[in-house]
């Protein structure tokens, strides 16, 4: 797959995320989708190698994850985030090749990910 496809790919992904969040939180409505709903299962699947990328990403799903429509249908929503491929570096302990700005944002990516 080109690159810009990637990015494409990745910006939908985000975009959707951000307007479930956006919509839950800025409106303060339920989803009508989630009821009667008992549990909620997902899985993420993070791909980008880019640590700028990959903490927004994560911390999207950190946001849903929290969301109180989410949150209502079960306390313990069960959510899997699987690295794949280049985003597999990001949460490597070797950070060689790493800038002093990215070693900030994979200690950013860390925190995010020990949160749940």
């Amino acid at each position: 797959m080109k690159r810009e496809s990637k990015a494409m790919m990745i910006s939908l992904f985000l975009s959707i995320c951000f307007l479930l969040v956006a919509g839950a939180n800025g409106f303060g409505e339920e989803y009508d989708v989630l009821k009667g709903l008992k549990s909620v299962k997902a899985v993420f699947d993070v791909r980008a190698g880019n640590p700028k990328g990959a903490a927004l990403t994560l911390k999207v799903i950190h946001q849903t994850y929290q969301d109180k429509n989410i949150t209502a249908v079960t306390k313990n929503p069960a959510f899997t985030v699987v690295f794949i491929g280049p985003s597999v570096k990001l949460i490597s302990k070797n950070r060689e090749g790493f800038s002093p700005e990215e070693q900030k944002i994979l200690d950013e990516i860390a925190g995010t990910i020990t949160q749940t």
